[in-house]
This record gives C-alpha cells, sequence and structure tokens, in this order.
C-alpha cells in the first residue's frame, strides 16, 4: 500500500521558517566603531581586527540596534578571552561562539539563520574583500594597514 503523498510542510515548520533571506553580497558601510574602553586601556588587536571584518558583514544591514548591542557584547567577551592567555576556559569559548551564531559570523551560522549572500544586480556596489591577503596569512593588521589594504582593493 502506498500511503498518502508525503507533505510540502512538515509538522512544526512553516512556510516562512524554510524561506531565506537573501542580501546583496555588498560590504555594509554604516557600522559603528568600537567605543573606547576608557582610560589608557585598548581593545586587543585581534578584537579591533574581528570588529573591521564583522560589522562590514553584508547581513548586518538586517541589524537593529539591539542586534549591534550583542555585536558590542560580543567584542567585550573576546577582548577578555584574549587577554585572558593561559587562564581561558571552555565556557568563554562556548558562549563566544554560541553569540556568534546568534549574529550569524560564519558561514555556518549564516547557513542555520537561513541567510544569504547573493551576486548585486546592476545598481550595487561590487563586493570587496573583507580579508586583505596579509590577514589572511596570519599577520595582525592596525586598523590604518587594513584601510590602505581595502583602499588599494576598491
Amino acid at each position: 500500500m502506498p500511503g498518502p503523498p508525503p507533505k510540502d510542510v512538515k509538522h512544526g515548520h512553516t512556510a516562512r521558517a524554510l524561506a531565506w533571506t537573501e542580501v546583496p553580497d555588498v560590504p555594509y558601510e554604516d557600522g559603528p566603531p568600537l567605543p573606547p574602553l576608557g582610560g589608557r586601556k585598548k581593545w586587543h588587536p585581534l578584537v579591533e581586527q574581528w570588529w573591521a571584518i564583522v560589522s562590514r558583514m553584508p547581513h548586518c544591514v538586517l541589524w537593529r540596534p539591539e542586534d549591534w548591542h550583542k555585536a558590542l557584547e560580543l567584542a567585550y567577551d573576546k577582548d577578555l578571552y584574549w587577554r585572558n592567555g593561559n587562564d581561558r576556559t571552555t565556557s568563554q569559548a562556548t558562549e563566544i561562539r554560541r553569540k556568534e551564531d546568534q549574529l550569524g559570523i560564519g558561514m555556518d551560522a549564516r547557513t542555520k539563520l537561513r541567510i544569504r549572500y547573493v551576486t548585486p544586480k546592476n545598481d550595487e556596489q561590487p563586493a570587496v574583500a573583507a580579508v586583505p591577503p596579509a590577514a589572511a596569512s596570519g599577520k595582525v593588521l592596525s586598523i590604518a594597514e587594513r584601510r590602505k589594504a581595502a583602499q588599494k582593493t576598491a
């Protein structure tokens, strides 16, 4: 006996939950800068590099003020994590990963959130490489070096 045909929408799923959010693959230009830490304290260089990349992700165009606030909280978590050196904990790393997943940082996280970058239409700017070649090699770049590299590619 063949039985009934399979359902298009499975139990507990809605058509909206199965839809993808398509975002033009264009760097976001209006991301806020990292606020100063106060006093003589400076952000860890890896956090500055991370923020320069994250604040330009194309899907930041979808973010509301509470999302930017959550990203800033994540920056503080990452700063503490990188400063702890040998005292880093698994729970810190887990919390950072969890927050990154919620914000769609990384391809796997965007897939879970069903966010897809699409080729921009003719009236939109083409995508610019988010990471200069020197940063891809593992070298930590200053913000000034990153800006200089970004201007060369533009």
